[in-house]
């Protein structure tokens, strides 16, 4: 569905747009592309390791200040790790939870 990769992608509630990262071995901004075809647009930066999910409000993620990234899947943070919730109506991001410590693969989250 894209020109230039994609990783772990995610439907919207809706069915109308596939989410995804672009890379697994650092922070990596998260796109959303229309099921109907048309040009991926960028949601936000820095998602760690395929961590987020797409609720009908909005999109809980992890993600690391620093920008440091992780290996494999088991991520090694060199600075705080958090739990981020980012509002569609706000358009922005707020805190959930600090100092996460290591993280893997797989975030879900109900709404």
């Amino acid at each position: 569905m894209t020109t230039s990769g994609g990783l772990q992608p995610f439907a919207s509630p809706d069915g109308a747009y596939i989410y995804y990262v672009e890379t697994r071995d650092r922070p990596s901004p998260l796109w959303r592309l229309p099921v109907s075809g048309g040009v991926p647009a960028k949601v936000l930066e820095g998602v760690v390791l395929f961590n987020f999910v797409v609720l009908e409000r909005g999109i809980y993620y992890i993600d690391r200040p620093s920008g440091e990234g992780g290996i494999r899947e088991i991520d090694r943070p060199a600075g705080e790790t958090r739990l981020q919730y980012f509002s569609f109506a706000t358009r922005q991001s707020t805190t959930v939870a600090r100092n996460l410590g290591n993280v893997f693969i797989g975030l879900t989250a109900s709404g």
